[in-house]
């Protein structure tokens, strides 16, 4: 049976649980063996403070409200009660306290919750005597002992890359590339050297041959060349990857000689997802909040001298593909996403497909527009009047950052600092993208040019759902391609039809 409160909006009472967990015996076990280290978080903790991190708030009486995070509204109907340690919306009726926001916010289980805000208040699990779980199951285990190999190794990587002779050109590297010491510590840079040192190091620790090749840290070596593992990055300057609680999960490695691939990265591992990771996402989240846009990039370069001048709310996508993955992540912070992408064939494919991952992962609002009807009276302005019809939109906005010609955005904002704030502020809207980049190389003075730049551009304009920004699309492309308007929105019509 769930604790409960009874907490008073202005004009209502209503009365919630203190927490409402999505998966009830999980967390009553875990309350149940350790109600004190809770306790303890909550005291450290200032509801008010973690949420308004979040949640723009203000005063209101006894309490603090806000626009509620989990649901679209216009009318704050979000409240924070500080006496109590809750929150209730009374607009969607999610409520809880601190662990709960966290859990739904950053879409975490209460173990995960747990051990962020533990983490916030300062306060050790362990040595609280609370081990998340009196039995832990074996990937449980095999997680924990994974996370303490990869933070081991991290660690090697930058020693080696502060202090190994081998690792001057590294050093070089960097400093030619603009990276400064304070850079080299936040983002904690390394060096991989030849050979099988790493492996031959943590061997030394107690790890395994079988943890390190299951880590992506090593791999086995033909019993034909003697047996025994080799490491998986050498000679390669390494980016350790985090989650979004700062724990190391992989690495990326740049090739600092004529070996390829140019880039390296671990494989999938228990702790590691390419396709859900953004590099830099735990940095970035505070400033992504307080921008309320995030900027997408390719490189981990790309995104350590953005930081480095300021720019904080830069991530990278780890390969060049975008996936739904990282939009569930992002649009829990922001919904004002800018692509800067590398400004060449392969960064601009790769921002046409971002483009339509996005537009298909964020949520979508219904929103009434006005709808023409035979006969229906209009306003002076030639507008349907008291006719209204309900759409379905992207609830998001989804721009593109044009960089200047062979500068990818770590030599652009190291180059031109404040231009690149420009940029992003002047980023273009997706469609103006879109209908520069798909008509690119198209003799548009030619009937085959006009059509086929209408046959690659219709279907992208079919899918805004906002029937008044759609027309204003095919206006646009009716003057890039010079053919009349009308014309193009008959064809529009046969093209939705086929959709």
């Amino acid at each position: 049976m769930w604790p409960v409160v009874a907490c008073h909006s202005p004009s209502s009472a209503v009365t919630f649980p203190l927490t409402s967990p999505p998966d009830g015996t999980e967390r009553e076990n875990i309350v149940g063996e350790s109600t004190s280290i809770i306790e303890r978080i909550r005291d450290k903790l200032d509801i008010v403070e973690e949420i308004g991190a979040v949640v723009a708030l203000k005063k209101s009486g006894k309490a603090y409200k806000g626009l509620c995070p989990f649901h679209g509204e216009r009318t704050p109907s979000f409240y924070v009660f500080p006496d109590k340690g809750t929150w209730n919306c009374f607009g969607c009726h999610e409520h809880g306290d601190i662990f709960t926001f966290v859990e739904k916010q950053q879409n975490l289980d209460f173990r995960d919750a747990l051990a962020l805000l533990a983490e916030r208040a300062g306060i050790p699990l362990e040595s609280s005597g609370f081990d998340g779980d009196a039995a832990p199951s074996p990937e449980q285990s095999a997680r924990k002992r994974l996370r303490a190999l990869n933070d081991t190794a991290a660690i090697w990587f930058h020693h080696q890359l502060l202090q190994a002779n081998d690792a001057q050109y590294a050093r070089t590297y960097l400093t030619s590339r603009g990276v400064n010491n304070e850079s080299i510590t936040l983002w904690r840079l390394g060096y991989a050297p030849d050979g099988d040192r790493l492996s031959r190091y943590l061997q030394e620790q107690g790890y395994t041959a079988k943890e390190l090749i299951e880590a992506g840290l090593a791999r086995e070596r033909e019993a034909s060349r003697g047996g025994g593992l080799y490491d998986y990055f050498r000679n390669r300057l390494i980016f350790p990857i985090r989650d979004m609680r700062g724990q190391t999960v992989a690495f990326g490695g740049r090739e600092l000689g004529s070996g390829q691939p140019k880039y390296l990265n671990t494989p999938q591992t228990l702790l590691f997802d390419k396709s859900a990771t953004l590099y830099g996402l735990d940095l970035a989240r505070e400033a992504v909040k307080r921008a309320d846009r995030i900027v997408i990039v390719e490189g981990y370069m790309d995104v350590v001298l953005p930081a480095q001048f300021g720019y904080r709310n830069v991530v990278a996508v780890i390969g060049s593909a975008i996936t739904e993955k990282h939009i569930h992540q992002i649009k829990k912070l922001t919904r004002r996403v800018a692509l800067a992408l590398d400004p060449d064939a392969a960064g601009e494919s790769a921002t046409v497909r971002g483009i339509t991952v996005a537009q298909q992962a964020f949520d979508k609002v219904i929103v009434p527009v006005p709808a023409a009807a035979e006969g229906a009276p209009r306003t002076r302005r030639g507008e349907p009047k008291g006719v209204i019809r309900f759409e379905e939109q992207v609830d998001a906005e989804i721009t593109v950052v044009r960089l200047p010609p062979h500068e990818d955005p770590d030599e652009f904002v190291r180059r031109d600092p404040q231009g690149w704030q420009r940029a992003v502020d002047q980023a273009q809207p997706l469609i103006d993208y879109l209908i520069e980049a798909q008509t690119a190389g198209l003799a548009l003075d030619t009937p085959h040019g006009k059509m086929e730049a209408s046959r690659r551009l219709l279907p992208i304009i079919a899918e805004v759902r906002n029937r008044t920004l759609a027309d204003e699309y095919v206006g646009r492309l009716a003057e890039r391609i010079r053919l009349d308007k009308l014309d193009l929105r008959r064809d529009l019509v046969l093209v939705r039809q086929q959709l």
